[in-house]
C-alpha cells in the first residue's frame, strides 16, 4: 500500500477545512447583517424554515453519492476509476441520477405535506407556512448527490471545496445589501433561496465538464435514466446508508425544528445563533468523512484494513483537541462578542453555544468511526451508535427544557453526542479491523460479493468498500 493514502487525507482534509473556514467567516457576516436587519422572532422564523427544508432534504434523499465511489469503479478512486470499466460506471451513474430524483420528489411532496397538516398544531410553523410552501422548493432542486459522487470518485475535492463557498457567499452579499437597503422579511428569505439554489445547480454542471474532460459523458447518457440496480443488491445498500443518514439528519437538523417547536420562533433564533458558533466544527467533522471514505475504501479493499483504526484515532483525536480550544475561547469571550456584534437580545446563546461546541467536539471525534464501519462492511453499527446518541438527545431536549429552561437543551444535544461516541467505540473496540485482508488481489469489491447490509460473520471477513453515513454529504446549510 502506498504511503500516499495518509498524504492525501492531510491535502484533502486541509483543503475542504480551509474553504470550511473562509465560508465560515462569510456565514458569519451573512448572519451579522440579517440579525442586524430582521427582528429575533423574523430571524427565528427564517433559519427555523431553513431547518426544516435540510431535515426532509436529509432524511428523504438517497446517499447517492456514496453508490457512485463504492460501485462506479469497484472501489477504485482517481484516475484509476476512469480507466476501470465505462460500461459499469454509465450504469451506476444512471441508478444515482435517477435515485436523486425521486427522493427529491418524495422529500419535497412529504414537506408540503406535512407543513400544511401540523400548521394547526405547531404556532412557528402556522407562521412560516405562507413562505414555506414557496421555500421548499430548494428540496426538488437538491439533486447533487450523483454529481458529488463523480467529483469525489476522480478526487476533485478542489471543485467541491469550490462550491461549498457559494452558500456563504451569496448569503454575505444578499444580506448586506439588504440590511443596506432596509429590506422586508421576504427578501432575505430569497437571498437564503438562492445562496442554496444555485449551489445545487452548481454541481451537476462542474460533474459535467469533469466526465466531458474524462471522455465519461457519453457512457453515462447512453441510455435512459433507470431505478434498476446496476448490481446485486444495490438497493439493500442504498437502503441502509438512508436509515443512517436519516438519523445523522436527525441529529444535525431536529434541535433547532425542537426549539421552535417548544420556545417559538425567538428562541429557535437564540439557538441558531449557538449553532453557528458550532458549526464550523460540526461542518469540519462532515469534511473528514467525505475526505477519509475514499481512502478507507482503498484501504479495506487491498487488504489493509488493519491500518483503519491508527487513521480514526488520530483524526478524531485531533477534532476533539480542535473542539475543546474553540470551547474555551467562546466560554470566556462569547458574552461580550454577542453582546457587542448582535446585541443583549442574543448574549443568552453564549452559554448555548459552550455546550453545542462540546457536543460538535464529541461528533467530530466520534465522526471517523462512522466511515470505518461502512468500509468494513457494517452499517448497522453505525446505525445503532447514531440511534443510540440521538434517542438521548430527543428525550433529553423535551424534559431538560421545562425542568431546567433554554440552557437544557444544550446539555441535550452533548449528552446525545457522549452516547452515540461511547457506543460507537465500544462497537470498534469489538470489531477485527484486520479479518478484511480476504479482500487483498480482489480488483472487483462489488456489493454482490459483501452487501453492505450482511452482519454475518463471513461479512466480516470479506467486507468491501462502504461508506460513511453523514448527512451533510446530502444538503448544504
Amino acid at each position: 500500500m502506498s504511503d500516499g493514502v495518509g498524504k492525501r487525507v492531510r491535502k484533502n482534509t486541509g483543503l475542504m477545512l480551509g474553504a470550511k473556514g473562509i465560508g465560515a467567516v462569510m456565514a458569519a457576516f451573512g448572519i451579522f447583517f440579517a440579525v442586524q436587519g430582521l427582528s429575533v422572532e423574523e430571524f427565528g422564523l427564517l433559519v427555523f424554515m431553513h431547518a426544516y427544508i435540510l431535515f426532509f432534504t436529509e432524511v428523504a434523499t438517497f446517499d447517492s453519492w456514496l453508490v457512485m465511489v463504492r460501485h462506479a469503479a469497484g472501489g477504485l478512486t482517481g484516475d484509476e476509476a476512469e480507466r476501470n470499466d465505462p460500461a459499469r460506471f454509465g450504469r451506476v451513474a444512471r441508478f444515482c441520477s435517477s435515485l436523486d430524483l425521486l427522493s427529491a420528489s418524495v422529500g419535497f411532496i412529504v414537506a408540503i405535506t406535512l407543513a400544511y397538516v401540523l400548521s394547526g398544531f405547531i404556532p412557528i410553523l402556522q407562521d412560516a407556512t405562507p413562505f414555506l410552501f414557496f421555500y421548499c422548493l430548494l428540496i426538488f432542486l437538491n439533486q447533487k448527490s450523483a454529481s458529488l459522487g463523480v467529483l469525489r470518485l476522480f478526487d476533485r475535492f478542489d471543485l467541491v471545496a469550490m462550491n461549498s463557498l457559494t452558500i456563504p457567499f451569496t448569503r454575505m452579499a444578499g444580506c448586506g445589501i439588504a440590511w443596506a437597503l432596509g429590506a422586508p422579511f421576504w427578501v432575505y428569505m430569497a437571498v437564503w433561496f438562492a445562496g442554496s439554489a444555485i449551489s445545487y445547480l452548481t454541481l451537476p454542471v462542474l460533474a459535467y465538464f469533469e466526465l466531458k474532460r474524462r471522455e465519461l459523458w457519453a457512457a453515462a447518457t447512453d441510455r435512459r435514466l433507470t431505478l434498476t440496480a446496476p448490481e446485486p443488491k444495490v438497493w439493500r445498500f442504498v437502503m441502509y446508508t438512508n436509515i443512517d443518514t436519516a438519523i445523522a439528519a436527525g441529529a444535525a437538523q431536529l434541535p433547532l425544528l425542537l426549539a421552535g417547536a417548544v420556545g417559538g420562533a425567538g428562541f429557535a433564533a437564540i439557538f441558531r445563533i449557538a449553532q453557528e458558533v458550532a458549526i464550523v466544527l460540526a461542518k469540519g467533522a462532515v469534511m473528514i468523512d467525505r475526505v477519509v471514505y475514499p481512502e478507507f475504501t482503498n484501504l479495506i479493499a487491498k487488504g489493509e484494513g488493519a491500518r483503519v483504526p491508527g487513521y480514526v484515532l488520530r483524526t478524531g483525536g485531533a477534532m476533539f483537541a480542535v473542539g475543546a480550544v474553540i470551547g474555551a475561547i467562546v466560554w470566556f469571550g462569547g458574552p461580550y462578542v454577542l453582546n457587542w456584534a448582535l446585541g443583549p437580545e442574543y448574549v443568552k446563546a453564549a452559554g448555548l453555544a459552550v455546550l453545542l461546541i462540546l457536543g460538535a467536539s464529541l461528533t467530530a471525534a466520534a465522526g471517523p468511526l462512522f466511515p470505518a464501519f461502512y468500509a468494513a462492511g457494517k452499517p448497522k453499527k453505525a446505525i445503532f451508535s447514531r440511534l443510540s446518541g440521538l434517542s438521548v438527545m430527543v428525550i433529553g431536549f423535551f424534559a431538560l427544557y421545562h425542568t431546567v429552561g433554554q440552557i437544557g437543551p444544550g446539555f441535550a444535544v452533548m449528552s446525545g453526542a457522549l452516547v452515540s461516541l461511547l457506543v460507537a467505540v465500544y462497537i470498534a473496540r469489538l470489531h477485527d479491523w484486520s479479518a478484511s485482508k480476504a479482500a487483498q488481489g480482489h480488483t472487483d469489491l462489488s456489493v454482490s460479493r459483501t452487501s453492505a447490509g450482511d452482519t454475518s460473520a463471513e461479512a466480516d471477513k470479506t467486507g468491501g468498500p462502504g461508506q460513511p453515513g453523514s448527512s451533510s454529504g446530502r444538503s448544504s446549510e
